[in-house]
């Protein structure tokens, strides 16, 4: 048992190490601020987020045994220090994919179907999806899904209902959300939905007045996510048309901290979200924006797309915030990024690629290669992954035309 001066030295030896740890974050985060050059301020963040270990080490080393931290720090501070560890050990060891949230990633919400008609759909959370600009396209079907740790070109298994949702916006003209401007705003919502209708472009779109349309059924692919790569705690999904529903926003990317789509907005799409969530058993960490899915396989970088690079409201959708996830097309297959990539993402999602890369650096170390080395490597097996994939899609293509 301790005594009460016992106690109360460690509760204060507590506040001030936690004390130490806040002011050093908010020192880091001001100092970055101030760094123009986007990959000097990568570096930056890189270099302060190690180089603070030996300080909350200090801090956390006066605390008295047996004393139990009720709340140890966030999931993103255990992460920082796997990598910080890992970049120091002798012996190299692969970070585990991580896996976010307090309420775990696979508790889904429970929703049901009250109402439907040829018009609309009601669920039980209130969610009402209008069915007026609903299109087929090419069936789902089956897709494979791909190890995401020792990748190899056969895939792990076959699927056939949606893995995850990728959020876009529409980059439509954004009249203003004006009472005056209701007409046109009326005018260029309609012309949307008709564009996104013609081209098949997403499952869902949330239009400026919140409003929720089909536009592609969820049988269905739709052409909204193009070349791109995302992996959970276990597989790899590669071209996400197929695997993923595409839901986009009526708004333009605009960059900062504030969301680019309002109030009413985000509402239905935290109401559509748990739909289409516990229709499909969708864990929260398939729940991702395009710029963290969208790649270009002929230079092999990221972020072909940026929309929601920087500001998307996950915790307002009663998601976790998946731009602290590592993404799989730089610790999987050896993407990189280039400043216009950085250019349009907020300090959020760096810390997902500082650990991506820390995880790509670990895997090259425990294999007795460089990084570049390893890194084609990975090339290599995501053009066997993709070329799979195409086989497998011109497969499915013949059978539907021969039936």
């Amino acid at each position: 048992m301790y005594t009460r001066q016992e106690r109360k030295s460690s509760e204060t030896i507590l506040q001030d190490s936690g004390w130490m740890t806040v002011s050093l974050n908010r020192f880091i985060d001001w100092r970055a601020k101030r760094i123009d050059d986007p990959f000097n301020r990568l570096r930056y963040l890189r270099h302060a987020t190690s180089a603070s270990m030996p300080a909350r080490r200090f801090a956390g080393s006066f605390r008295l045994r047996r004393i139990h931290l009720l709340a140890a720090g966030s999931m993103l501070a255990f992460l920082v220090i796997s990598a910080y560890t890992i970049s120091k050990r002798d012996t190299p060891v692969i970070l585990p994919v991580p896996q976010f949230g307090a309420g775990g990633a696979r508790v889904f919400p429970n929703v049901w179907l009250v109402d439907r008609n040829a018009q609309f759909e009601i669920y039980s959370n209130g969610l009402r999806i209008e069915d007026s600009y609903a299109v087929a396209n090419e069936a789902r079907g089956s897709y494979p899904v791909f190890g995401r740790r020792h990748v190899e070109a056969s895939p792990i298994e076959w699927r056939t209902q949606p893995a995850g949702i990728v959020y876009h916006t529409t980059e439509s003209n954004d009249v203003p959300f004006e009472p005056e401007e209701t007409s046109k705003l009326q005018r260029v919502g309609a012309n949307v939905l008709d564009r996104t209708r013609k081209y098949r472009s997403y499952h869902f779109v949330i239009d400026r007045f919140g409003r929720v349309f089909r536009i592609v059924n969820e049988s269905d692919a739709a052409n909204h996510a193009g070349w791109s790569l995302w992996g959970d705690d276990r597989v790899s999904y590669v071209n996400l048309n197929t695997c993923f529903l595409g839901v986009a926003f009526e708004t333009q990317t605009q960059q900062g901290e504030l969301p680019s789509a309002n109030a009413a907005q985000i509402h239905s799409a935290r109401v559509l979200t748990e739909m289409l969530r516990s229709k499909y058993r969708i864990p929260a960490s398939n729940c991702v924006t395009h710029a963290q899915v969208s790649v270009n396989p002929d230079n092999f970088l990221v972020g072909y797309h940026t929309d929601w690079a920087s500001n998307f409201p996950f915790s307002d959708l009663g998601l976790d915030d998946n731009y602290l996830e590592p993404p799989a097309s730089i610790d999987t297959f050896g993407f990189s990024y280039d400043s216009t990539f950085i250019n349009a993402t907020g300090t959020r999602i760096w810390q997902g690629l500082i650990l991506a890369e820390e995880q790509v650096r670990a895997q090259a170390l425990s294999q007795g290669l460089s990084v570049t080395q390893y890194r084609k490597v990975l090339h290599h097996k995501y053009r066997e992954i993709l070329a799979a994939v195409k086989t497998s899609s011109a497969v499915k293509e013949k059978s539907n035309a021969s039936q």
